[in-house]
């Protein structure tokens, strides 16, 4: 099932369907208390699960799944249920990121539905770092408003540091429509 399931995903990427569409998950919640992702992280209860898939192994992510660094070194994909012609904000960060400088984070936004590359990159994709044991890494998708103007001075008014916290008191956005985290150990 899981096979059938990450090769449809795999054609969804290439023929940019809206189709793909996480499970629901009505632990994703109770996954981030338990983590301490919230509240180390985030507040915010998120509405249902992301689904990440590690395009280059084909391997479909399960939350709190501890991986080794050559197993995340290339950019995911990711799947939610988009609102047709709704922007997204994707953000890939760590709760433990104050613990060392500068903190990782990926950021997408203006995204249209699922179609990740056709977004404004603020941050390229890089492999996140394992800088201690079982380091928390989370993926968080926002709805916004509307397409929204974001300069990079102001989404990193101290680059190369990025304060989550700031920035979604900065920005307004709708809700918190997904969320899943791995675990990174080197």
């Amino acid at each position: 099932m899981t096979s059938v399931k990450i090769a449809f995903y795999s054609i969804c990427m290439i023929c940019a369907a809206y189709v793909c569409v996480a499970p629901l998950c009505p632990e994703i919640g109770k996954l981030l208390k338990d983590s301490k992702v919230i509240p180390d992280l985030i507040n915010e209860v998120p509405e249902d699960i992301v689904t990440v898939v590690w395009m280059d192994n084909q391997t479909e992510m399960v939350p709190g799944t501890l991986y080794h660094e050559h197993q995340v070194a290339f950019e995911p994909g990711l799947f939610y249920e988009p609102i047709n012609g709704t922007y997204y904000t994707s953000i890939l960060t760590t709760p433990d990121g104050v613990k060392y400088t500068p903190p990782y984070i990926w950021l997408n936004v203006n995204i249209p539905g699922l179609m990740l590359h056709e977004g404004d990159n603020l941050t390229n994709f890089t492999p996140p770092p394992a800088i201690f044991k079982d380091q928390r890494y989370v993926f968080l998708i926002y709805e916004q408003p509307s397409r929204m103007k974001f300069e990079r001075s102001e989404v990193f008014p101290n680059y190369p540091n990025f304060n989550l916290a700031e920035f979604l008191s900065k920005f307004t956005f709708k809700r918190l429509i997904g969320a899943n985290y791995f675990r990174l150990r080197h």
